[in-house]
Protein backbone atom coordinates (compact mmCIF):
# COMPACT_ATOMS: atom_id res chain seq x y z
CA UNK A 1 0.00 0.00 0.00
CA UNK A 2 1.46 3.40 -1.09
CA UNK A 3 1.95 6.58 1.43
CA UNK A 4 -0.31 9.03 1.22
CA UNK A 5 0.93 12.14 0.95
CA UNK A 6 -0.98 14.11 3.97
CA UNK A 7 -0.06 11.37 6.36
CA UNK A 8 3.90 12.14 6.04
CA UNK A 9 4.20 15.41 8.11
CA UNK A 10 1.96 13.16 10.81
CA UNK A 11 4.45 10.64 10.61
CA UNK A 12 7.33 13.26 10.60
CA UNK A 13 5.91 14.78 14.01
CA UNK A 14 5.47 11.87 15.46
CA UNK A 15 8.76 10.43 14.82
CA UNK A 16 10.29 14.27 16.11
CA UNK A 17 8.31 13.94 18.94
CA UNK A 18 9.48 9.87 20.03
CA UNK A 19 13.02 11.17 18.83
CA UNK A 20 12.66 14.06 21.84
CA UNK A 21 11.17 12.08 24.18
CA UNK A 22 12.54 8.58 23.88
CA UNK A 23 16.36 9.49 23.12
CA UNK A 24 17.10 12.93 24.04
CA UNK A 25 17.24 14.48 21.19
CA UNK A 26 16.60 17.92 22.64
CA UNK A 27 18.31 20.33 24.65
CA UNK A 28 20.01 18.75 27.29
CA UNK A 29 19.41 19.37 30.56
CA UNK A 30 22.85 21.00 31.26
CA UNK A 31 21.77 23.53 27.82
CA UNK A 32 18.38 24.10 29.67
CA UNK A 33 20.24 24.86 33.03
CA UNK A 34 22.26 27.28 31.42
CA UNK A 35 19.32 28.75 29.78
CA UNK A 36 17.20 28.94 33.14
CA UNK A 37 20.30 30.85 34.56
CA UNK A 38 20.04 33.28 31.46
CA UNK A 39 16.50 34.06 31.96
CA UNK A 40 16.89 34.52 35.80
CA UNK A 41 19.44 37.18 35.78
CA UNK A 42 17.67 38.91 33.23
CA UNK A 43 14.46 38.94 35.27
CA UNK A 44 16.73 40.32 38.64
CA UNK A 45 17.74 43.10 36.29
CA UNK A 46 14.37 43.69 35.69
CA UNK A 47 13.85 43.37 39.63
CA UNK A 48 11.55 40.36 38.89
CA UNK A 49 13.32 38.53 41.93
CA UNK A 50 10.31 36.04 42.56
CA UNK A 51 10.66 34.74 39.32
CA UNK A 52 14.37 35.05 38.94
CA UNK A 53 14.21 32.38 42.02
CA UNK A 54 11.91 30.19 40.95
CA UNK A 55 14.16 29.99 36.97
CA UNK A 56 17.17 29.58 38.91
CA UNK A 57 15.68 27.10 41.27
CA UNK A 58 14.58 24.86 38.27
CA UNK A 59 17.92 25.39 36.64
CA UNK A 60 19.42 23.79 40.13
CA UNK A 61 16.87 21.12 39.68
CA UNK A 62 18.58 20.19 36.17
CA UNK A 63 21.76 20.87 36.87
CA UNK A 64 22.81 20.24 41.00
CA UNK A 65 26.72 21.34 40.54
CA UNK A 66 25.55 24.40 39.07
CA UNK A 67 27.33 27.43 41.23
CA UNK A 68 26.45 30.34 39.78
CA UNK A 69 22.71 29.32 39.72
CA UNK A 70 23.19 29.48 43.22
CA UNK A 71 25.23 32.69 43.29
CA UNK A 72 22.07 34.28 41.58
CA UNK A 73 19.25 32.80 43.45
CA UNK A 74 21.06 34.30 46.27
CA UNK A 75 21.16 37.64 44.99
CA UNK A 76 17.53 37.32 43.96
CA UNK A 77 16.85 36.44 47.51
CA UNK A 78 19.09 39.31 49.17
CA UNK A 79 17.62 41.73 46.66
CA UNK A 80 14.23 40.53 48.60
CA UNK A 81 15.76 41.29 51.99
CA UNK A 82 15.91 37.10 53.04
CA UNK A 83 19.49 37.63 53.90
CA UNK A 84 19.34 34.33 55.73
CA UNK A 85 18.19 32.47 52.68
CA UNK A 86 20.69 34.16 50.77
CA UNK A 87 23.50 33.05 52.58
CA UNK A 88 22.38 29.30 52.40
CA UNK A 89 22.73 29.55 48.33
CA UNK A 90 25.99 31.76 48.70
CA UNK A 91 27.94 28.84 51.15
CA UNK A 92 25.89 25.94 48.66
CA UNK A 93 27.77 28.43 45.75
CA UNK A 94 31.08 28.18 47.61
CA UNK A 95 30.59 24.57 48.11
CA UNK A 96 30.36 23.69 44.78
CA UNK A 97 33.21 26.40 43.53
CA UNK A 98 35.50 27.47 46.68
CA UNK A 99 37.75 29.52 44.42
CA UNK A 100 34.79 31.80 43.33
CA UNK A 101 34.98 35.28 44.79
CA UNK A 102 31.70 36.62 44.56
CA UNK A 103 29.57 34.42 47.04
CA UNK A 104 31.76 35.73 49.97
CA UNK A 105 31.32 38.92 48.84
CA UNK A 106 27.66 38.82 48.10
CA UNK A 107 27.86 36.80 51.80
CA UNK A 108 29.87 38.66 53.33
CA UNK A 109 27.35 41.38 52.64
CA UNK A 110 24.18 39.30 53.91
CA UNK A 111 25.96 38.98 57.16
CA UNK A 112 26.85 42.57 57.38
CA UNK A 113 23.21 43.34 56.67
CA UNK A 114 22.44 41.23 59.35
CA UNK A 115 24.83 42.70 61.64
CA UNK A 116 27.32 39.95 61.90
CA UNK A 117 30.28 42.14 61.00
CA UNK A 118 32.93 39.76 62.50
CA UNK A 119 31.75 37.10 59.52
CA UNK A 120 31.12 39.62 56.98
CA UNK A 121 35.25 40.80 57.67
CA UNK A 122 36.26 36.75 57.21
CA UNK A 123 34.37 36.66 53.97
CA UNK A 124 35.49 39.87 52.31
CA UNK A 125 38.90 38.69 53.22
CA UNK A 126 38.66 35.61 51.27
CA UNK A 127 37.18 37.24 48.44
CA UNK A 128 40.35 39.25 48.42
CA UNK A 129 42.43 37.07 48.75
CA UNK A 130 41.01 35.38 45.62
CA UNK A 131 40.79 37.91 43.37
CA UNK A 132 43.42 41.03 45.03
CA UNK A 133 41.97 43.24 43.08
CA UNK A 134 38.51 43.30 43.91
CA UNK A 135 37.35 46.91 44.92
CA UNK A 136 34.26 46.43 45.85
CA UNK A 137 35.03 43.97 48.25
CA UNK A 138 37.47 45.84 50.08
CA UNK A 139 34.83 49.10 49.68
CA UNK A 140 32.65 46.44 51.87
CA UNK A 141 35.09 45.37 54.17
CA UNK A 142 35.77 48.88 55.22
CA UNK A 143 32.32 49.67 55.85
CA UNK A 144 32.30 46.48 58.25
CA UNK A 145 35.83 47.68 60.08
CA UNK A 146 33.89 51.33 60.32
CA UNK A 147 30.65 49.17 62.07
CA UNK A 148 33.20 47.36 64.26
CA UNK A 149 34.93 51.30 65.18
CA UNK A 150 38.14 49.61 63.74
CA UNK A 151 38.64 53.24 62.28
CA UNK A 152 42.25 52.44 61.02
CA UNK A 153 41.35 49.22 58.99
CA UNK A 154 38.64 50.88 57.49
CA UNK A 155 40.63 53.75 56.58
CA UNK A 156 43.28 51.33 54.65
CA UNK A 157 40.89 49.23 53.28
CA UNK A 158 39.44 52.65 51.77
CA UNK A 159 42.98 53.60 50.23
CA UNK A 160 43.23 50.59 48.96
CA UNK A 161 39.86 50.20 47.40
CA UNK A 162 40.98 53.78 45.24
CA UNK A 163 44.26 52.39 44.54
CA UNK A 164 42.54 49.99 42.31
CA UNK A 165 39.88 52.71 40.80
CA UNK A 166 36.84 51.45 43.09
CA UNK A 167 34.56 54.19 45.03
CA UNK A 168 33.67 53.96 48.06
CA UNK A 169 30.22 54.82 49.02
CA UNK A 170 30.57 58.34 49.85
CA UNK A 171 28.43 57.83 53.07
CA UNK A 172 30.92 55.76 54.47
CA UNK A 173 33.45 58.17 53.84
CA UNK A 174 31.58 60.82 55.57
CA UNK A 175 30.85 58.94 58.33
CA UNK A 176 34.48 57.75 58.58
CA UNK A 177 35.62 61.41 58.48
CA UNK A 178 33.33 62.16 61.48
CA UNK A 179 34.04 59.14 63.81
CA UNK A 180 37.16 58.44 63.40
CA UNK A 181 38.16 62.39 63.92
CA UNK A 182 40.64 62.49 61.04
CA UNK A 183 40.26 62.61 57.43
CA UNK A 184 42.19 60.71 54.52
Amino acid sequence: MPWHRSLVPVFLATGLAACLVVSGCGPSAETQAYDLLISGMAKVDKGDYGEAIRDFTKAIELKPDLSSAYYNRGVAYGKKGDQDVAIQDYTKAIELEPDFAEPYNNRGTAYARNKEYDRAIQDYTKAIELKPDYAEALSNRAAAHYFRKAYDKAWADVKKCRELGGTPAPKLIERLIRDSGRSE
